[in-house]
Order: structure tokens, then sequence, then C-alpha cells
């Protein structure tokens, strides 16, 4: 999937190799961190900040989508890295599946992904499409704006039992569009969610959003993460984990 796509929001694979032993991908350095961390870091965003990061992720997955019948299924802040400027940029397609054309609205039946940001139809293990990226789109508005998962329970099964059953507490004190957007997206039946790109480019959500501008990085980003120079690394993190398996210290860590 990665050797097709080319799109500003999504991270360019430049080439690929392997060893006896390993399999190794070489992409574009993203300096800025993952969207996770800032969260932790900032705590919840403003509105209008978070309109902008989850437009850029929106571009993002609309091209995966309508250009190559792709659906992510492993959409959550830690997979969304941010350039040296501050923008969104979509990476980690370990979930990544083609549907084929036919087969956009329901086309699989694997049960993939971060269990937080999984929506019903995935869990209920019923086939689903890529309206499953416009579910965990939704959770991850939710999260930006509240610093909490909108199903979050003392435990996994309490929690999944309430992304299938429950509704959420909705965040107060934000703008209507804001919530209105929020329960289009966090619809249990994917047959009356908000899951199209034509559809949530209309939702007064967005009316501020020049799109055209968006997708020709025309849009300042909300923040830039603080960096002394571009070989600052400061948000690489020591040591990094496949599969639970912990890796080395990178070798180009600066220092």
């Amino acid at each position: 999937i990665l050797q097709k796509v080319v799109h500003p929001y999504i991270v360019p694979l430049h080439f690929s190799f392997q060893d006896d032993i390993n399999f190794y991908l070489l992409f574009e350095y993203l300096g800025g961190g993952d969207l996770f961390h800032h969260l932790q870091a900032r705590g919840p965003l403003q509105e209008r900040a978070t309109r902008i990061l989850i437009a850029e992720v929106t571009l993002a997955l609309d091209y995966l989508h309508t250009v190559h019948s792709v659906v992510y299924r492993d959409l959550k802040p830690e997979n969304v890295l941010l350039s040296l400027d501050g923008h969104a940029i979509l990476a980690d397609f370990g979930s990544a599946r083609a549907l084929h054309s036919s087969a956009r609205a329901g086309g699989s039946r694997t049960i993939v992904g971060t269990p937080a940001y999984m929506a019903p139809e995935i869990l209920l293990n019923v086939p689903y499409g890529v309206g499953c990226d416009w579910w965990a789109l939704g959770v991850m508005l939710f999260t930006m704006l509240e610093g909490r998962l909108p199903f979050d329970a003392p435990n996994e099964a309490k929690m999944l039992w309430r992304i299938v059953k429950a509704k959420p507490h909705y965040p107060e004190g934000v703008q209507e569009p804001t919530s209105e957007v929020l329960r289009a997206l966090l619809q249990k039946r994917p047959e009356t969610r908000l899951a199209s790109f034509d559809a949530l480019r209309a939702h007064a959500f967005f009316a501020s959003i020049d799109w055209d501008a968006l997708a020709e990085l025309r849009v300042e980003p909300p923040f830039v993460p603080t960096l002394d120079d571009v070989d600052d690394m400061r948000y690489v993190p020591d040591r990094v984990s496949v599969h639970g398996a912990e890796l080395p210290p990178t070798p180009y860590k600066k220092g």
C-alpha cells in the first residue's frame, strides 16, 4: 500500500530492503513526535486546533478510501505523527488493507486494530468497510477535545461492551457543530454514521476549513513542535516496541 500512496498527510516510504533476519522500511523523518505525546503534554486541545488536525487526517483517509480502496483500521493519536512544521501525518500501516472497490461498505471481517478505537461492527464480527475509519476519527476527535476516551472503562471487557451498547457522555461546553459531528461519527450502525468525505466536508464543524488550501499545505498548523534544530530528536524514543518486542536504542539518536 505504501508503495502506491502519495499524499501530503501520509508518511512517504522512500524504499525498503531486507537481510537474513530483518525487513526494513525507510520513511521520511518526522521529528515532531506523535499526537498522543502532545495530547499528554498539552492536555485537551481547543476546538480550532482540533479542527485543523482532524481535517488533515480526514483528507488522508478520504484519499486512501477513494483512490486506493484502502481501509486503514488503526486510527489513533499514536499513529498520527507531526512533521517538523506541525502538520498531521498518518503513519503505521500495519493494519491497513486494500478492499475491492465493490466491497468498500463491507469487505472485511477481521478483528484488527486498537480496542478503544474499534468500531462496533468490528467487535460484532460482521462485514465492515471504510466506515470503521470514520468511527475511529470520531473517537480521536472526542479524545483530543476531552483528554479521555468516549467509552473509557475500568477494564477492557467493560470498555468493549460500552462501545457496542452504551452512549458516550458528549463533551460539555463545546459549540453545537462540534457536538453534532461527534454524534454523527459515533453512530453505532455504519449505515447511519457520517461516513463519507463529502458529508464531513459539508458539515458545519468544518465550515472554516479551506479544503483546497489544506490539501496544498497552506493552512497554518495549530502548533509547531518545540525543536532546537532539525537534528533535535527529543520526540524520538530511546527504545521502540514492535509487537511487544523491545528493540535496542536507535544508533542515530543525537549524542
